[in-house]
């Protein structure tokens, strides 16, 4: 039956110890000494009570108990407002705050540890049993109970306690709070004082473990433990989050209490002293931040575990403290957590759905999808592109997600391609540094990554190797070549292997791969682009320019940008000379150093038979390939919604630009079919035709640039 009374007092109790709220107390540590003893003695009477309302009370009264005795807290020493008539809302300086701190001392040290032993041991013994199977028969509310006891007295210490060092300290920590380590708590062992957080955690991994082979699914259980993670990880005194939360509320207090009629650095003193409790609380946060060298490796496997355990409430849980931990450490997890996810997406008995699913969930809730690296690619891209098909839903949304946001094909793209050379640094910061012997610039050469040419290259032919296997399940198969899409990189040029690949797809059934070739088609060319002829410019420029005016507009030395009419000996002559592709130059002055381009001869189109311009060539010149790339792009995608499409334009014209003017004869019959056609679609594809060749052009020879208009012409007038 449950006791209502009973259960007041000991709200009561519990609200009168707590010092867990963020304020400015009056109250010392040393204050409730002469209470220990009767305080106990309710603990004693009260922490088994069956009713769970009733024990939770009670476990709140020891938390508000230890953490009155352990927490580092300012005390205000005088009244905040003066008895006087002015006294009432008067602002101050920081230098006339009146305060001190409660720092606990020996006596109160000695008095947590006692409480420790009477609390906290026997339980952490119990637990210790049940973990080697000699507790079979505990109940799961009674490890519940027990587990959320040993989480309420790790909140209530754990500002005491540092965090668990795994390996010497690379990272640099704040050493300001130097005095702290005299002050920090440890448990009893056979061999010697042990480090709280790190004999707790060994304990509650293999709790974990045992919970999981005999009470598979006692979630309260599970969700326990990886609260007492979340607080072992990030709590030292209080949470992380709650530091961000008190700084919000902190400014939105100072904004509201602020007296604009007063200058300087005056306020009211309760902004004062909040200010000062959130710098003590950012000081401790600093010196027990969270860093690859205090996250033991034991702690992560486990906390892995449960996000692709059975049961999704507790997968839930998992994933959200393993993404806080990702986020806290960056790439310095990686290399934990990146070959977890891959065993987890490998296609054996070993593998249920469950782990898929918790696998893939971490890959799209975190921000860049893990992929910080080539190496790291080099490991996930495969594994998801191999993962077995399943015909849960869940499973094929995750897919479908993943494959969106590798695909630079989709609007919601988010992600970018990493370059494969490295950061290069300038001349200005290496002449600060100059007198460091041995420090030279390096040339981009060796600032080169030899690994993530590697990794590039071993995933580049893995994903090819794939793609033409044919064996994929054609959402596998979207993904795989929306990953070979985001490989294109401005500082390495696709194999052969790849550029044949990208042109068989551009005959594929499928729209989307279609799309995805054009881009990536576009984006070789570009890097394998027929090299420009270029010339200064001041050789283009009249003699007289450096005496011209400075305005800007129409002026002589400029007027030869100017359109106008040109016989054909006139016209082919000023063909022959330099083009001005950038429509700023001249418009208010002539730069120094710019080069202009000239146009092409039909020998700089000429390739060699092992290139990769040389492959794309061949395709577009042969007569039965082009008439299927035709007959594709034309056919209509939507009624009424088949406009325009700006990238296979553009395609188009990177086509015409470096494969040369024997490719627009292959595309003529083409074109003159296509404009007659009554079709929409086959309309649209031919004006994407049209602009590719009208734009290519304009780099080719004269003879072949009036070849081309001779039967364009008729076209447009056709048209028209």
């Amino acid at each position: 039956k449950t006791d209502e009374e009973l259960q007041f007092n000991l709200q009561l109790l519990g609200e009168v110890l707590s010092v867990k709220n963020l304020q400015v107390y009056r109250s010392r540590s040393c204050d409730i000494l002469p209470y220990i003893a009767p305080i106990c003695g309710v603990l004693d009477l009260t922490l088994e009570l069956p009713q769970k309302e009733e024990y939770d009370l009670a476990q709140n009264i020891l938390q508000s108990l230890m953490s009155w005795l352990c927490r580092i807290r300012m005390v205000e020493c005088s009244p905040r407002i003066k008895m006087e008539p002015r006294g009432w809302g008067e602002t101050i300086l920081m230098d006339q705050v009146n305060v001190d701190w409660n720092i606990p001392n020996n006596q109160e040290l000695d008095v947590v540890r006692s409480l420790l032993d009477r609390y906290l041991t026997p339980v952490l013994v119990l637990l210790d049993s049940y973990s080697k199977g000699e507790q079979s028969s505990m109940s799961k509310e009674t490890l519940q109970r027990k587990l959320k006891l040993v989480w309420r007295i790790i909140i209530a210490v754990s500002e005491l306690v540092p965090p668990e060092q795994t390996r010497p300290w690379d990272s640099v920590l704040s050493s300001g709070l130097s005095w702290l380590d005299k002050l920090y708590i440890t448990l009893p062992a056979p061999t010697g004082q042990l480090p709280l957080r790190k004999g707790v955690n060994e304990l509650l991994s293999r709790v974990q473990k045992q919970i999981v082979a005999t009470t598979n699914d006692d979630t309260d259980s599970l969700s326990t433990i990886l609260n007492i993670y979340d607080v072992m990880l990030f709590c030292y005194g209080m949470d992380e989050d709650d530091i961000g939360d008190h700084l919000e509320d902190q400014k939105r207090d100072k904004a509201h209490r602020e007296d604009r009629l007063i200058r300087g650095k005056k306020h009211l003193p309760s902004v004062i002293l909040e200010r000062i409790c959130i710098q003590w609380e950012t000081h401790v946060w600093l010196k027990n931040l969270l860093v690859i060298e205090s996250l033991a490796e034991r702690m992560f496997e486990d906390l892995f575990s449960l996000c692709v355990h059975q049961y999704s409430e507790v997968r839930t849980l998992a994933q959200d403290l393993l993404l806080k931990v990702i986020g806290r450490l960056g790439k310095d997890c990686m290399k934990l957590v990146v070959p977890r996810i891959v065993a987890c997406l490998q296609n054996n008995a070993g593998v249920t759905e469950e782990m898929m699913k918790g696998a893939l969930y971490l890959i799209t809730q975190e921000k860049y999808m893990f992929f910080y690296s080539w190496d790291f690619a080099a490991q996930l891209w495969p594994a998801l592109i191999t993962a077995q098909h399943c015909d849960k839903q869940s499973i094929d949304d995750l897919l479908r997600d993943i494959g969106i946001k590798t695909s630079r094909y989709y609007q919601d793209y988010c992600l970018y391609t990493l370059p494969l050379s490295g950061f290069e640094l300038s001349s200005s910061l290496l002449d600060l540094v100059k007198q460091v012997p041995g420090l030279e610039k390096p040339s981009s050469l060796a600032n080169l990554s030899l690994g993530s040419h590697l990794h590039f290259q071993e995933l580049e032919r893995r994903i090819v190797e794939l793609v033409s296997g044919k064996s994929l399940h054609w959402r596998h198969h979207e993904m795989a070549v929306g990953m070979l899409l985001t490989m294109i990189t401005y500082d390495a040029t696709p194999t052969r292997d790849t550029t044949s690949l990208w042109l068989q797809l551009l005959l594929d059934d499928q729209r989307s791969i279609r799309c995805m070739a054009n881009q990536a088609l576009e984006g070789i060319l570009k890097l394998e682009k027929v090299p420009s002829r270029k010339v200064p410019l001041k050789e283009m420029l009249p003699n007289e320019q450096g005496n011209q005016k400075n305005y800007p507009g129409v002026r002589d030395d400029n007027l030869f940008l100017q359109y106008r009419n040109m016989e054909e000996d006139e016209l082919k002559q000023y063909w022959s000379k330099p083009y001005v592709v950038k429509s700023y130059l001249g418009y208010w002055t002539w730069p120094k150093h710019e080069k202009v381009r000239l146009v092409h001869n039909l020998e700089d189109f000429n390739t060699t038979p092992d290139s990769v311009r040389h492959l794309i060539s061949q395709f577009f010149l042969d007569e039965n390939l082009v008439t299927r790339f035709v007959e594709l792009n034309s056919l209509e995608h939507e009624k009424g919604l088949d406009f325009f499409n700006m990238d296979r334009g553009l395609f188009l014209c990177f086509l015409f630009e470096n494969i040369g003017p024997k490719l627009g004869q292959v595309f003529q019959s083409h074109i003159e079919k296509l404009v007659c056609s009554p079709e929409e679609s086959q309309q649209r594809a031919a004006a994407e035709m049209v602009y590719g060749l009208v734009r290519g052009m304009r780099f080719w020879d004269y003879q072949s640039a009036q070849q081309a208009w001779t039967w364009l012409t008729p076209v447009f007038q056709q048209v028209l």
